[in-house]
C-alpha cells in the first residue's frame, strides 16, 4: 500500500513538472503568425507505422479561420509537433467565409507507438506562398488528380505530384461535394471523358505499380445498373479496362467494379469488387512485383500470386476517364496512379482519414502567438486552488484564484492526466485583477486533474483531486 501511494505521488510531481495539454506549448514558429491550432493524431489511428504519409486535414467549417486567415488561405501552413520544422502541404479547397478547409500534408511518421502532434499555424496577411503540392506527392506518385477543378466541359484537370500528365474534360460536370472536396461527374450518356495528355509512359513496363480513386455509382434502381452493362470507369491501352456491372442475382443497391488487366506473363485478370450504388467506396487495384492485390475501403478483397510480371500495354494509347459512349452514371474523385504497392494498412489509413477526417484526428482550440513570443515578465501575481481535495457531495467546489498584476491574455483549464481538457474557465483578455473562479467536478470521475494556466507567454499548474 505504502509502496503504491509512493508511486502515485511520484506520478504527480513528474506530471505537474513536465505537464503540458496533450504537446501544447511547443515553441512557435514565427511570430507574425497570429495562430495555431493543434492536430492530433492518436497512434490508434493507424494499424502500423506509416511514412510520409499523405495526411487529409479537412473541416466543414472552422470560425477561426474564417476570422483570422487570409482570403486567398496563402498563410495557412503546417508544422511538425516542435512547432518549427515545416511540414509540406496542398490546400486543395479553402472557402473563406466559413473556413472550410481541405489541405494535404505531407507527415513524415505515423506511428502506432504514439500520438502523432502537428500544429496548422495562419493569420499572417503579409505571407508568401507555403504551398508546394509536387513534395507532398514524392513517394512514388507519378499522378495525383483532385478531379475538383470547377467547369464542365474543356475543363483543365491538373495532377499534384507532377508538372505533366494534365488532363482536358468532354461532356464532364463538376461536382462540389465529392469524396474530398470536389469531384468530376459523369451523367452516362454521350461522349463524356477526361483524357490525360502524355501518359502513354504510365504503367508500362513498370515492375511495380498501383491506382487508387473514390468511387460514386449514381443508378436509379437496380433494373438500370443491370440494363447498364460494361459502363466504362477508365481505360489504358486495351489492358487496363475499368468498368461497373450488375447481375440480377446480387443484393439490392449492389454492384460489381472490375479491372480487366493483362499481364505479359500470367496472361489477363478480371478481379471484382463489390460496390454500393449511390455512396463512396475507395478502390485500390495494385501490383507488387509478387502479388496481384484489390482492396475496397483498406480491406483486402483479392490476392494473386503473380511473381515477376509487367502489364503487357503498347506506348501510344493515353490514359482516360470515361467514354465516348456508355460512361458509369456517376462520379469518381481522388485518383492517383503509383509506380510503388502499398501495405493494406496505408490504405485503411487513407480510406479511414478521407471518408472521416474528423475521427482520424482531433483539432484543438486556437493558441495565439501572444502567449508565447511575449518577453516581458509574467502577468501573474497569484495563483492558488482552494479546497484542492474536492468532494463533490459537500457542495463545496474548488476555489482558483488568479491575480493578474498586467493586462494579458489568458486561457485556464482543467485537464486529466491524459491532457483531455475537461473543463476550461477562462479564456480571453484580462484586466490586472483578482480573478476568483470555481469548478464542481461537473460530470468527470475520481482521480487527479491539473489547474493549467496560460497567460502571457507563461504556464503555470496547480494540483487538484477529486472524489466522489
Amino acid at each position: 500500500m505504502k509502496s503504491r501511494l509512493w508511486l502515485e505521488r511520484l506520478l504527480a510531481v513528474v506530471w505537474l513538472c513536465a505537464w503540458l495539454p496533450h504537446g501544447a506549448g511547443a515553441a512557435w514558429r514565427d511570430c507574425s503568425y497570429a495562430c495555431r491550432k493543434q492536430i492530433v493524431v492518436p497512434a490508434r489511428s493507424v494499424e502500423s507505422d506509416l511514412e510520409d504519409f499523405p495526411l487529409l486535414v479537412s473541416h466543414a467549417a472552422d470560425a477561426d479561420l474564417a476570422a483570422r486567415a487570409r482570403a486567398d488561405g496563402a498563410d495557412i501552413l503546417f508544422t511538425a509537433g516542435d512547432g518549427v520544422t515545416q511540414l509540406s502541404h496542398e490546400v486543395e479547397r479553402y472557402v473563406p467565409s466559413t473556413g472550410e478547409l481541405a489541405a494535404w500534408v505531407r507527415v513524415p511518421r505515423l506511428s502506432t507507438a504514439s500520438d502523432t502532434i502537428l500544429y496548422l499555424y495562419f493569420g499572417q496577411p503579409a505571407s508568401g506562398p507555403t504551398q508546394d503540392p509536387q513534395a507532398v506527392w514524392g513517394s512514388g506518385y507519378e499522378a495525383v488528380w483532385h478531379l475538383n477543378e470547377a467547369g464542365g466541359s474543356g475543363c483543365a484537370i491538373l495532377n499534384s505530384a507532377r508538372a505533366d500528365f494534365s488532363g482536358v474534360t468532354t461532356g464532364t460536370a463538376y461536382r462540389p461535394a465529392g469524396a474530398v472536396a470536389g469531384a468530376r461527374a459523369f451523367s452516362g450518356s454521350g461522349d463524356e471523358r477526361v483524357l490525360f495528355s502524355g501518359t502513354q509512359v504510365l504503367f508500362y513496363r513498370w515492375p511495380e505499380w498501383s491506382i487508387e480513386f473514390w468511387l460514386h455509382p449514381d443508378y436509379a434502381s437496380d433494373l438500370d445498373w443491370e440494363n447498364d452493362r460494361d459502363a466504362r470507369v477508365l481505360y489504358r491501352g486495351g489492358s487496363l479496362w475499368g468498368r461497373t456491372f450488375r447481375g440480377a442475382w446480387m443484393t439490392s443497391g449492389w454492384g460489381h467494379f472490375q479491372i480487366d488487366v493483362t499481364f505479359g506473363l500470367a496472361g489477363p485478370f478480371y478481379r471484382r469488387v463489390d460496390i454500393p450504388s449511390r455512396a463512396w467506396s475507395h478502390i485500390v487495384y495494385q501490383y507488387s512485383g509478387q502479388k496481384y492485390q484489390v482492396l475496397r475501403n483498406g480491406v483486402l478483397i483479392d490476392s494473386q500470386n503473380v511473381p515477376q510480371d509487367y502489364l503487357a500495354l503498347n506506348a501510344t494509347q493515353a490514359f482516360f476517364l470515361g467514354n465516348t459512349s456508355g460512361a458509369m452514371p456517376g462520379a469518381i474523385d481522388e485518383l492517383r496512379i503509383s509506380r510503388s504497392s502499398r501495405s493494406a494498412a496505408w490504405y485503411l489509413a487513407e480510406a479511414t482519414n478521407q471518408s472521416s477526417p474528423a475521427a482520424f484526428y482531433s483539432l484543438g482550440p486556437v493558441e495565439y502567438a501572444a502567449d508565447y513570443c511575449s518577453a516581458e515578465a509574467s502577468p501573474v501575481a497569484v495563483f492558488q486552488v482552494e479546497n484542492a481535495v474536492l468532494h463533490p457531495a459537500q457542495s463545496r467546489p474548488a476555489r482558483i484564484l488568479v491575480n493578474f498584476q498586467a493586462p494579458c491574455r489568458a486561457r485556464l483549464g482543467v485537464y486529466d492526466l491524459t491532457g483531455r481538457r475537461v473543463a476550461l474557465l477562462l479564456d480571453g483578455n484580462v484586466d490586472p485583477r483578482l480573478y476568483e473562479l470555481a469548478w464542481d467536478g461537473g460530470d468527470a470521475g475520481s482521480g487527479t486533474y491539473v489547474v493549467h494556466l496560460l497567460a502571457g507567454g507563461r504556464r503555470l499548474n496547480r494540483k487538484l483531486v477529486l472524489v466522489r
